[in-house]
């Protein structure tokens, strides 16, 4: 299935030259999961972007089914650890999944049972329509790993794919690969810090020597099955195998008195070669001790820090789960990012022992030598996803950001180029010769991934404090180019077909040279893709900002790019200063300025539609409005929900609540639709009063605007209004607890920026303003488009 040869990789030549992988030798058989563990960095990295293809090795050669790897396989897939920014966030679950089977040439009604059938698998059956920032941590690397299941790879390779959920999502997502892998006798390599996680789950476990990476150990797990998470673990085996284990990573000589005799292989397989493992102590450095057998069964020093025997000299604790991770920026967690240096004497290639320097080398570069040496990255380590789109890089490249989306041809590519480059090995940069660790001037800082610096050396956007600051700067870029796109009309223009930028320049008004460079951009984003040089067309993505078809969202970024938001949001800094919107001290309250501005107010009016569209059905389908009688929609604009709610109930009549001059421009929305009989609409302030004597009221995305000063004046107006037995119906973003991304901590930000005093709240701040208002909270009731009910009772 897979075999490694004398695999060896070197970063740079000459005097600065430093040894990534010392010659590995690695088989694994069709239908193994093997874990690989190893010191913080050791090398792991630099295996899986040999085995993945993503870099050529130095020497040595790596061969799926009899074929050498020399680009990414077609059948090859991979799960990264950072599941927020593994998915795209403007692609449903659904459509996440099935993304990469475009590659197979499949269409759409295959790729779609095969996302559905995959995320069955993973026991999301019911998620296909959400979208990922609906989901938790540990159901978003389920579609991940659904992801890369759709695929059906020969081979699916797994970089720390549960180093960022909590402990017991951890547990669930290791029993979930073992069900895939037993169901579709999966081939898996898997590479962790987790030594408890590697006994768990492995088939084997390979553990890897200090850098220059040599295997000092291959243990085979032989633990009664089924494998469950309590009697498992608590099996002698797996405690003397994590044991076996944790001494390896450490370089730890096992007590002689439980010295074991190593696995016996598998029919058919060679016998493992001696390792470095297999040497005893010897009173001599440089001569190589006898061949004797290690014991097989490996064990873990558990995170806690018990009971790992260790010599007496002066080492780093080293903890097996490195989850230094940015939760956001999706940087990811580097191999070498927990420090292990460990004045052990490591292994060289032919079992030799020799002795490391005493240095601490808490580097937080991958693949960095003990001696303290800062050794960057050459300017060519691409790990991106393969293009089989199956799994996202955890190493700073922004997947869940527009940057990165499809390629020409519809692979996931993490990349923020249609395809991903193959990697030279040439041109490294030097080596920091300091005697304390630090970045030399010119070396690249890992900021996200293709970025250049200004030595001209391109990161591979490996896990690093800088990388969320760099991506959110990107991020301008890349909003920038999508609002020229917008505002210019191209996508109306390429709705034909591609188009040359010539010819494109030509239709939207533009200096040819000028939107090439925009184009370039968009094309790294997803959102066109390269036909001919110099020559685009839509992808899906693109094809939203079209102004023809339904829920375009051209409006949506026009109005985030108008003059006058910009200006607010420029002016945030000076607003958190002073406790007064920028945009309010210039231009006046917000919805005066809409009205000053119409051309601006039904751009905002479009972009409200766009923006409510995701959640506007669900209200009608999701909620049980039985025993509703009349519902007022309180500040309800066109009335696009309360039309929504009227055409599924035929015994609920309306009442449309808003100013004067927006009721009579909804009058003509509800006619078409059928129902202005069954409604009436009625002018008025909601600070004065609101219609009287209904049984439920609506108020969508109203409460968010003001001050908790002024939203307690619009709901006891509403609590006067409602019957005693009435429902009160809140439809905001909701803000979640914890350190968690979701769309209602960005739309604070612009209500920051443009009311000042209006802003998004969390559940436990709508139950104060409730209470004061004469409401207790009822329950929530979760919409899509990261909305929710809030229902309130009188109380």
């Amino acid at each position: 299935m897979l075999e490694i040869t004398n695999l060896s990789h070197t970063y740079g030549s000459g005097p600065n030259a430093y040894q990534a992988l010392g010659g590995i030798d690695l088989k694994v058989a069709e239908g193994e999961l093997v874990c690989i563990v190893g010191p913080s960095g050791c090398g792991k990295s630099t295996l899986l972007r040999s085995i993945a293809g993503l870099i050529r090795p130095s020497g040595g050669e790596v061969l799926l089914n009899g074929t050498r790897i020399e680009q990414t396989p077609d059948n090859l897939a991979v799960v990264f650890q950072d599941y927020s920014r593994s998915l795209f966030p403007w692609l449903s679950v659904g459509d996440n999944v099935a993304l990469p089977l475009r590659r197979k040439g499949m269409d759409k009604k295959q790729r779609k049972e095969a996302a559905r059938e995959a995320l069955a698998e993973v026991g999301l059956e019911n998620a296909a329509s959400k979208y990922p920032w609906q989901l938790s941590g540990g159901m978003q690397q389920r579609v991940s790993i659904a992801r890369a299941l759709a695929y059906r790879p020969a081979l699916l390779l797994m970089d720390e794919p549960f180093g960022s959920v909590d402990a017991q999502t951890r547990e669930d997502l290791e029993d979930l690969t073992l069900r895939v892998r037993s169901l579709h006798n999966m081939t898996i390599l898997l590479i962790t810090h987790d030594i408890d996680e590697s006994v768990y789950v492995g088939d084997r476990v390979v553990v890897l020597s200090k850098s220059p990476a040599g295997i000092v150990g291959d243990l085979r797990v032989d633990l009664p099955g089924p494998r469950d998470q309590i009697t498992t673990r608590e099996h002698p085996d797996f405690v003397h195998l994590r044991a076996e284990v944790g001494r390896l990573v450490r370089g730890v000589q096992e007590p002689a008195a439980s010295a074991s005799k190593s696995p016996s292989p598998r029919p058919g397989e060679d016998a493992p070669a001696p390792t470095a493992a297999d040497a005893p102590e010897s009173d001599t450095d440089d001569a190589p001790g006898p061949d004797t057998d290690t014991s097989d069964p490996k064990a873990d020093t558990p995170e806690d820090g018990t009971d790992t025997p260790k010599p007496d000299t002066d080492t780093d604790t080293d903890t097996d789960t490195d989850t230094a991770g940015a939760p956001e920026d999706g940087a990811g967690t580097p191999e070498n990012g927990t420090d292990v240096s460990d004045p052990e004497a490591d292994a060289s290639e032919d079992g030799t022992d020799v002795s490391e320097p005493d240095t601490d080398t808490s580097d937080p570069k991958a693949d960095t030598p003990e001696d303290g040496t800062d050794t960057p990255k050459p300017d060519t380590d691409t790990a991106g996803a393969p293009e089989d789109g199956a799994g996202t890089p955890e190493n700073g490249t922004d997947v869940s950001d527009p940057e990165a989306d499809a390629s020409e041809d519809g692979t996931d590519v993490s990349e923020p180029t249609a395809n991903t480059p193959e990697s030279s090995t040439d041109g490294a940069p030097e080596p920091s010769t300091d005697d304390a660790p630090k970045p030399a001037a010119d070396a690249p800082r890992n900021l996200p991934a293709g970025t250049r610096t200004a030595s001209g050396a391109e990161t591979d956007g490996m896990s690093d404090p800088q990388a969320p600051i760099w991506d959110a700067i990107g991020g301008v870029s890349r909003f920038v180019a999508l609002a020229t796109m917008a505002e210019l009309g191209c996508a109306d223009e390429l709705r034909d077909g591609p188009l040359s930028v010539d010819e494109l320049a030509l239709r939207c008004g533009a200096n040819p040279l000028a939107l090439a460079r925009v184009f370039r951009q968009l094309a790294a984003m997803g959102i066109v893709t390269t036909t001919a040089p110099d020559v685009y067309e839509l992808t899906e993505a693109g094809a939203t900002l079209r102004s023809d078809v339904p829920d375009s969202l051209r409006s949506a970024v026009r109005m985030i790019s108008e003059e006058g938001f910009w200006y607010g949001m420029g002016r945030v800094p000076q607003t958190v200063r002073t406790g007064t919107s920028g945009f309010v001290e210039r231009y006046g309250p917000f919805y005066g300025y809409l009205k000053a501005n119409p051309e601006v107010g039904a751009l905002f009016g479009d972009y409200m539609v766009v923006r409510a569209q995701p959640f506007v059905e669900a209200v009608a389908s999701r909620y049980d409005f039985s025993g509703v009688r009349t519902l007022v929609d309180v500040a309800g604009g066109k009335g696009h929900i309360l039309a929504a709610v009227l055409k599924s109930h035929s015994d609920v009549s309306g009442v449309l609540f808003d100013q004067d001059q927006v009721v009579s421009g909804a009058k003509e929305f509800f006619a078409e639709a059928g129902l202005e009989d069954r409604c009436k609409f009625v002018g008025g302030d909601f600070f004065t009063s609101v219609p009287a004597g209904a049984d439920a009221y609506l108020l969508s995305s109203v409460i968010h605007n003001w001050s908790d000063e002024d939203s307690v004046r619009i709901l006891r107006n509403v609590r006067e209004a409602i019957t005693d037995d009435g429902r009160l119906l809140l439809v905001e973003s909701v803000v979640p607890d914890g350190d968690v991304p979701h769309i209602s901590k960005d739309i604070d930000m612009r209500m920051l920026a443009l009311f000042g005093e209006g802003m998004e709240r969390s559940i436990s701040q709508y139950v104060e303003l409730l209470d004061k208002a004469g409401f207790r909270l009822s329950r929530q009731v979760e919409l899509p488009g990261g909305v929710s009910i809030v229902e309130a009772l009188p109380a």
